[in-house]
């Protein structure tokens, strides 16, 4: 859908910032000299290389990766031409406390890594010259903000952009937990109607009451008006008021996952006397879902079982301060693997990451960034509490979010019990948006801890079997276990194994998960296994795989990489699909695809040795060395299997085709006999 603009002022991204790796006293002065500071561009992290080279970072210790303060400062000279206009600075993020002030004055400060915050600067700023902008950064461990834990690093920094906005003297606020302004709920949808109620906070910063015109029009996904409405509106000086406006839609046209992800596009206009003052686009996906305890999920009445994967937001060399190309690289995976749906663990991730499933349709599982446990503190509740509400209100409006989660992995006998702050969290979300369910993930130890299961709506469980525990094969027990726990059936919202690109064995050889081998081989084997079960459950609605990119982990001192956590099915780089990745594809995405697994694997010691194959084509055929050795019809969890294949000494050219029909796809693999 190409989005109809109407740009009342422009806006401003400021990029380019003096930064220094430390502490400074009156780092937000005017005469402080910052000619020695380094030059940085915005996203920006400070943990980029030592928050993934394995340094051993702990909680309360202060080895491994840097973890304390460092400052940015910018000039920035404001136009005499939006002197008239209000200004607000927006930070999308900082890690994971920050300070702020202009012109040496403090604006303020946030807790938190992962959400977005807004000052208004209008009366601090002077137009028509050099204005000063500093922000003192953080990611210190501190036990009033959350994540208490986690098995992954926090990178700190202005990781996400940084604007000026812009706005009429009366406007939508941005100041409402720096969200939009405008909340868009979903009251009632059928196939037959869809009823939504819009909640638009407007803001009067004049010196005196204004009245204004408010239209509201909607739009289809070929931008043809179907809807207007309008009211007169009277606001008094220096309020921000509440104005709710109700539209019905007759026979809509439903947003139904990645089978059609169908958006309407909302327009709010505020206007005086025929001037446009400010305005609020959003796109709208119209959906219901349901859980049944038996059958799963259902979209729109339809069942709709769900199949994806979890992301954590770092990159190789980049850690937190990724690009929107660098989103958007993500996003292409989750179609590629044909992904219907995504866990955005363990915190608030980009807007832009909610705007792609959005369009793609995939459904997102988003997560709060309560990790491992709480701290019975005022202070670390009123920051998570915050830190949800941020989360709810800056990503109300996006139609792929189906969830709200509290929390993951509360570790009930290891830390202060959560269960009271998970209630009270469960009745805020609740409240901030009746539409949606609210959910958490559990670790496995959380098994015995009855009360925790009232908490949300839906749950997840996280376990790995056959890889911390016993074998893959414990899955079919596990989940039995866990039925009787849960009233709306439940997600695996984790499961896996970790695995390495350069390093092969046995498939079914079971290895030291906190070992440094961790075969690609045995990763896919595990996989393989774990999900073969899970189908069998018709209960069991969705399932997420961990994960599915490798990921920063500072703790961690396993596998072929220090500080890093392997159970992605793409390397941190994104450079590499492991083999498992393919075997989801194969039974993810319909597109026509074979493929041939333990590929890097080409030395071999052992003559005899298996063939196996990710396919989701009607047969195939194996040809070694030139000559036909087998077909294949259709076979379970598309992987076709030769089990004793005899290797000839030297080079050995295995080749693969497959049949669609009349459509005929290949692929081909070296693999050398010493």
């Amino acid at each position: 859908m190409k989005e109809i603009e109407r740009k009342i002022h422009e806006n401003f991204v400021l990029e380019s910032w003096r930064f220094t790796k430390k502490d400074v006293k009156d780092g937000q002065n005017f005469d402080l000299d910052d000619s020695s500071w380094e030059f940085i561009t915005v996203p920006h992290t400070f943990n980029a290389e030592d928050g993934q080279n394995g340094g051993g970072a702990g909680e309360k210790n202060d080895t491994g990766y840097y973890r304390g303060p460092s400052w940015y400062r910018i000039n920035h000279e404001f136009s005499e031409e939006v002197s008239s206009n209000r200004i607000f600075l927006k930070f999308k993020a900082a890690s994971s406390y920050a300070r702020v002030y202009v012109n040496e004055q403090f604006l303020g400060e946030h807790k938190g890594a992962y959400s977005a915050f807004c000052f208004e600067i209008t009366d601090t700023i002077k137009f028509g010259e050099s204005n000063l902008i500093a922000v003192m950064v953080d990611n210190s461990y501190r036990k009033d903000i959350p994540p208490k834990g986690g098995d992954f690093t926090i990178f700190g920094g202005l990781y996400r952009p940084v604007e000026i906005i812009v706005k009429n003297r009366t406007c939508f606020t941005p100041l409402d937990y720096a969200s939009g302004g405008v909340y868009i709920l979903q009251k009632q949808v059928s196939k037959e109607s869809a009823h939504l109620e819009i909640l638009s906070k407007i803001d009067n910063g004049r010196d005196e009451s204004i009245e204004i015109v408010l239209e509201t029009n909607l739009y289809t996904g070929d931008n043809t008006q179907i809807l207007h409405q309008s009211k007169t509106i009277n606001i008094p000086t220096h309020q921000i008021i509440d104005v709710t406006e109700y539209l019905t839609i007759n026979h809509p046209h439903l947003w139904h996952g990645i089978k059609d992800p169908y958006l309407y596009l909302v327009e709010i206009i505020l206007s005086h006397k025929d001037e446009i003052l400010d305005v609020f686009n959003s796109v709208v996906g119209l959906r219901f879902f349901r859980f049944d305890s038996q059958k799963g999920f259902f979209l729109n009445g339809e069942h709709y079982p769900l199949h994806g994967v979890c992301r954590h937001q770092d990159k190789q060399d980049k850690g937190y301060a990724l690009t929107t190309r660098d989103h958007e690289i993500d996003h292409e995976f989750f179609v590629d693997i044909g992904a219907n749906t995504v866990r955005l663990a363990h915190y608030q991730q980009s807007e832009e990451i909610y705007s792609l499933c959005d369009r793609s349709g995939i459904l997102v599982w988003a997560e709060n960034c309560m990790v491992n446990g709480i701290y019975k503190t005022p202070a670390f509740e009123e920051t998570v509490t915050t830190a949800l509400i941020e989360l709810i209100k800056q990503a109300y409006n996006h139609p792929s979010i189906y969830c709200w989660a509290l929390s993951n992995e509360m570790y009930i006998m290891m830390t202060a019990n959560p269960v009271p702050l998970l209630n009270k969290l469960n009745c805020k979300a609740k409240e901030l948006d009746p539409s949606r369910v609210t959910a958490s993930a559990h670790w496995i130890g959380t098994f015995l801890a009855r009360k925790i299961f009232k908490t949300s709506d839906v749950h997840g469980w996280n376990v790995y079997p056959g890889w911390y525990h016993g074998k893959p094969t414990q899955m079919k027990p596990i989940l039995k276990l866990f039925k009787w726990r849960t009233k709306n059936g439940y997600a695996m919202t984790e499961y896996g194994a970790g695995g390495s690109t350069n390093q092969h064995g046995p498939s079914s050889k079971k290895p030291k998960h906190n070992g440094h081998f961790h075969p690609e081989e045995y990763q896919a084997f595990c996989h393989e296994v774990q999900y073969a079960e899970m189908l069998k459950k018709s209960y069991v609605w969705g399932t997420y795989v961990w994960n599915l990119f490798d990921f920063a982990s500072a703790l961690r001192k396993e596998g072929e990489i220090l500080g890093r956590n392997d159970k992605g099915m793409v390397t941190y780089d994104r450079k590499v699909k492991k083999d498992v990745y393919y075997f989801y594809r194969a039974n993810w995405n319909p597109e026509p695809m074979i493929y041939i697994t333990s590929r890097r694997f080409k030395n071999r010691t052992h003559a005899k040795t298996e063939v196996k194959v990710y396919s989701n084509c009607m047969s195939v055929e194996l040809y070694v060395n030139g000559q036909k050795l087998g077909e294949m019809e259709k076979y379970p969890l598309k992987i076709f299997r030769w089990d004793s294949l005899s290797l000839s000494p030297g080079e050995n050219k295995i080749q693969v085709i497959g049949k669609v029909v009349d459509i005929e796809i290949k692929d081909s693999s070296l693999w050398i006999l010493n």
